[in-house]
């Protein structure tokens, strides 16, 4: 059951949706494919590529399932759901005329980001996209990179 709409960017949009009898929430990423094309986007396939190379890595949001449907000209990617962004937790905390600082949980944010950079690139993968927008807090308050759509294998890249 749908929930509410996340956001929307370029390769598609992110919706809240819930379980009818689990009660379990999932973030969906659709991604609609161009008029002329009839495969998966190349964002799509890095995305799927690299949460699949990620499944158990601490602070990476996890993949639970894709689907991609040719003939309805669409892929939809679930993951994980989280509570709010670290852009918009940046917003809700930061003083009029001045910075979050440091606090304890920004130092915690700021640890965890790491940490996952440095799981995400000892496991061969590249980022290529860490912003405020594309680290999620959790309902318990961790934090987890999102968005693989520009990464690249880093055995492949130059």
């Amino acid at each position: 059951m749908f929930v509410k709409h996340l956001g929307s960017g370029a390769y598609g949009r992110v919706d809240l949706v819930q379980d009818d009898t689990t009660g379990e929430q999932l973030a969906v990423k659709t991604a609609l494919l161009p008029p002329a094309e009839h495969n998966p986007s190349l964002t799509t396939l890095r995305e799927i590529s690299a949460l699949t190379a990620l499944r158990g890595v601490e602070h990476v949001v996890q993949l639970v399932a894709f689907h991609i449907d040719t003939p309805e000209r669409r892929s939809t990617i679930y993951m994980e759901a989280a509570e709010t962004t670290l852009a918009n937790k940046i917003k809700e905390n930061a003083p009029k005329g001045g910075g979050w600082g440091l606090t304890r949980e920004a130092r915690t944010i700021l640890y965890e980001v790491t940490c996952a950079m440095r799981s995400i690139n000892a496991a061969g993968v590249w980022h290529r996209d860490l912003k405020p927008e594309n680290v999620l807090i959790m309902r318990d308050g961790g934090a987890k990179v999102a968005d693989f759509g520009l990464s690249r294998d880093a055995s492949s890249s130059k």
